[in-house]
């Protein structure tokens, strides 16, 4: 279950790897004709980062937007935002410089 004491944070330095890590695991798996089930791996990290599932949905769809603007295949099936997603470019690792809680 989700921690209800990060409802309304940032995501940390740590859950952001973990859900970066975890994305391109999937993005893995799927180019390479691999299969996965989506719901099976958002339970798991959601165990390990104390977020809710809506939380991680939206989080993927931001790294979807992120990469799809930087050209980057993507996840499918993770529908992507609709509004501009800014990119930290000043990151070794693409993901949105600013992402929904």
């Amino acid at each position: 279950m989700a921690d209800p004491d990060k409802l309304g944070q940032d995501w940390d330095a740590s859950e952001l790897d973990a859900i970066v890590a975890d994305y391109f695991a999937m993005l893995a798996l799927e180019q390479a004709g691999q299969a996965y089930v989506k719901s099976h791996r958002a339970q798991d990290l959601m165990g390990r980062i104390d977020r809710t599932h809506r939380s991680v949905e939206l989080k993927h769809m931001n790294i979807s937007a992120a990469l799809t603007r930087l050209g980057v295949p993507s996840i499918r099936g993770h529908r992507r935002i609709a509004r501009s997603v800014p990119v930290n470019s000043n990151s070794p690792n693409p993901r949105p410089s600013s992402t929904p809680r």
